[in-house]
């Protein structure tokens, strides 16, 4: 007789990721692989800006920056989107990109370029970062930095809106700023299928996470849900794993009343949701 295969082990439950569209395939085969179902429930629509001739114009000046931070992967694509033949970087350059993600996205458009990619705490010590935030990216420069920031040209590309607090250190610490908006962050309402999909997962009654990685993310959320009372009053009684304090907070303040604080890398926030479910 042949052996039987092997059935697939029970679910442990279900982790509703908010990730943007694309930014959650390592988190979700991570959560796959610890038996959860991943539920991708993006609260951020992303649209190019309206205007390209800005970052056209930034571009023919690009060698001209010694330090360019980019504050997202989908600020790295939509960036790039725009780079024609012979731009090119100044040799030396530091581009800080705010974690592994993010270094991933880039990698691929620098070829050969003589440039350094930074992430937060990398120079500070050989653990992982606390935050990969603003304040530890600062660290990290200061560090790779120490004849410090006077003189030197800093780009920042990024979405409409968000912090304004890197942009205001590098300013305090002698850099000349500007910055680049090279996308827009809309609040998408909650499609037909994706509030069956809630429903579905409330009715279950089975073991339910949420994971939101920015404070506009939690707010997003919140604005999702608020049209649907029972959906809304269910998730706010879930576990919402969060990866920074900041998030934390804010995510508190719009009635999210399991807030779980995790370091900001995809086996943190797994283990993180293997404990509150």
């Amino acid at each position: 007789m042949s052996p039987q295969p092997t059935p697939p082990a029970a679910l442990r439950g279900t982790a509703i990721i908010t990730r943007p569209t694309g930014q959650s395939g390592s988190l979700a085969a991570a959560l796959e692989h610890a038996g959860f179902a991943p539920l991708l429930l993006p609260v951020f629509e992303i649209a190019p800006v309206a205007k390209a001739a800005p970052v056209e114009r930034v571009w023919a000046r690009i060698g001209e920056f010694d330090l360019i931070h980019f504050a997202s992967a989908n600020a790295i694509k939509h960036f790039f989107a725009h780079r024609a033949p012979g731009h090119a970087f100044k040799p030396g350059a530091l581009l800080a990109v705010m974690g592994p993600g993010s270094r991933a996205a880039i990698t691929p458009w620098l070829g050969d370029a003589p440039v350094r990619v930074v992430t937060p705490g990398q120079e500070l010590a050989p653990a992982e970062p606390a935050a990969l935030d603003s304040e530890t990216l600062m660290l990290t420069l200061e560090t790779l930095l120490p004849d410090g920031f006077g003189g030197r040209r800093a780009l920042l590309v990024k979405g409409d809106g968000g912090r304004d607090w890197l942009a205001q250190a590098l300013d305090e610490a002698g850099a000349e700023v500007e910055g680049i908006a090279v996308y827009r962050r809309l609040c998408p309402r909650l499609s037909d299928d994706q509030v069956a999909g809630l429903r579905a997962r409330m009715a279950s009654s089975a073991p339910t996470a949420f994971v939101v990685t920015s404070s506009e993310g939690a707010q997003n959320l919140a604005a999702m849900l608020a049209p649907f009372d029972a959906i809304q009053a269910w998730a706010k009684g879930m576990p919402l794993v969060v990866t920074h304090a900041r998030v934390a907070q804010r995510a508190a303040s719009l009635g999210f009343g399991r807030v779980l604080l995790s370091a900001p890398n995809d086996d943190a926030v797994v283990r993180t949701i293997e404990l509150a479910c």
